[in-house]
């Protein structure tokens, strides 16, 4: 667990957490873009979140409330990227191995996102407290490799933001809208922000995790028992 500024940005690791996680994704995926069907339970879960390695949640300390979150998985696990992005990998290369994962489900509370990426005070974004909670994790578990997907302006402000994300493959969805799947690397990143930006690679390595992450099989045991079908 690590407290910054007014967040406590932790692992998930009680079954309450990750039902405010579902419930925040369901308002987000469903809801609000309508990027899968609303239901009576609303939650938002799919097969990937049963073998995720960790899921990073930004809570207000004051209240405790969940935020943002994302899940990490790491290979050989399947990625949900390859069921997304079926049919464009054979004039691909994708990296494969220990040292590399997927970030996925991606979500921010609504009202947080207006400092989605703010370069004035970056302790105040959650979008940036969940990458310096993921990096951590990631160097904890000698993770190099992110993959990731999102609309190509999130890259673009990514990329301006630090994070050198490089395409790896683009598709339509069924509205028209355009996605991509994109990779970093944590030493690339490293290495670009030491010298542009040492202050807030000085941040992103501040309060390194006492331990590994925590993995609950018990809340995903029974999360699967209460909300699946």
């Amino acid at each position: 667990m690590i407290f910054f500024n007014k967040y406590n940005v932790r692992l998930l690791s009680k079954d309450t957490e990750y039902l405010a996680y579902y419930q925040l994704r369901h308002q987000v995926f469903c809801e609000r873009y309508g990027w899968r069907e609303v239901n009576k339970l609303g939650l938002e879960r799919d097969e990937y979140d049963d073998h995720a390695d960790f899921v990073v949640g930004v809570f207000l300390k004051e209240t405790n409330e969940l935020v943002g979150g994302h899940r990490c998985i790491r290979w050989p696990k399947k990625f949900m990227f390859y069921r997304e992005y079926e049919g464009v990998f054979s004039d691909i290369s994708i990296v494969e191995g220990e040292q590399v994962s997927e970030f996925s489900r991606w979500t921010i509370r609504g009202d947080y996102l207006r400092e989605l990426l703010s370069r004035k005070n970056w302790k105040s974004s959650v979008s940036l407290n969940l990458f310096k909670m993921g990096y951590l994790e990631c160097q904890n578990q000698a993770i190099e490799f992110v993959y990731t997907h999102s609309y190509p302006a999130i890259f673009q402000a990514l990329n301006r933001r630090g994070f050198p994300f490089h395409e790896v493959a683009t598709r339509e969805l069924s509205n028209g809208d355009k996605v991509q799947l994109a990779v970093m690397s944590w030493d690339e990143f490293k290495k670009e922000n030491a010298q542009n930006q040492p202050d807030l690679l000085d941040w992103f390595n501040e309060g390194f995790p006492d331990s590994s992450v925590f993995v609950n099989d018990d809340a995903h045991a029974k999360l699967k028992t209460k909300t699946d079908p």
